[in-house]
């Protein structure tokens, strides 16, 4: 008996921008999102953090794709803007803008 398991179902092939690099992906249905080697096309061993948490994002947003661009539309989630009342003391005064994610 082999200890390995082959998964067939790759899933789509994506491309997302993160900090400005193009990582293309594949979305896994039972996996998740996996980074492609630009050599092989077999996944990473190793996925980078900042594409985890950009595909991340990407997923629970709803997976909506540029259609001029091809690239991956996802947004940061808005900052807690707070004000100092002194010490380790803050007050939640508002939230910043989602931004676009690049």
């Amino acid at each position: 008996m082999s200890d390995w398991i082959h998964i067939s179902l790759g899933g789509p092939m994506q491309k997302i921008s993160v900090d400005g690099k193009i990582h293309e992906f594949e979305m896994h249905p039972y996996c998740g999102p996996n980074v492609l080697s630009k050599k092989t096309g077999e996944p990473l061993s190793k996925q980078p953090a900042r594409f985890l948490y950009a595909a991340s994002l990407w997923a629970q947003q709803g997976q909506h794709v540029d259609e001029e661009t091809g690239l991956c539309i996802w947004h940061h989630p808005p900052q807690d803007i707070l004000q100092h009342l002194g010490g380790r003391h803050y007050k939640v005064i508002g939230e910043t803008e989602p931004r676009r994610g690049e």
